[in-house]
């Protein structure tokens, strides 16, 4: 086999290998890139509950003294679902 041939043969396998180690590099960065955002997603979420349960206390505290214990706990958690656009975590009707 002629030198030159047998360089050609193995440039283009080095090529070759080179592009799939750069496709996985390329792929495992993404999927770093994908964690990074669930975590960050989740720590959004969770930030958002604690100011959630936060604003549930100033509330509920204000509602318990003018309606009572349960039914002041159960307007500050409507009050807290509007707010946050949640949906009803309590059923019934709760028009007033």
């Amino acid at each position: 086999m002629p030198h030159s041939l047998n360089y050609t043969i193995r440039t283009r396998s080095r090529a070759k290998a080179l592009v799939q180690i750069a496709q996985l590099l390329t792929r495992q960065i993404f999927r770093l890139d994908e964690r990074a955002k669930q975590n960050h997603y989740h720590q959004m979420v969770a930030h958002v509950q604690d100011i959630q349960r936060h604003v549930f206390r100033q509330i509920r505290f204000r509602f318990m003294t003018w309606h009572g214990q349960i039914e002041g706990s159960r307007l500050a958690q409507l009050t807290v679902d509007k707010l946050f656009g949640r949906a009803n975590s309590l059923s019934g009707d709760d028009s007033f």
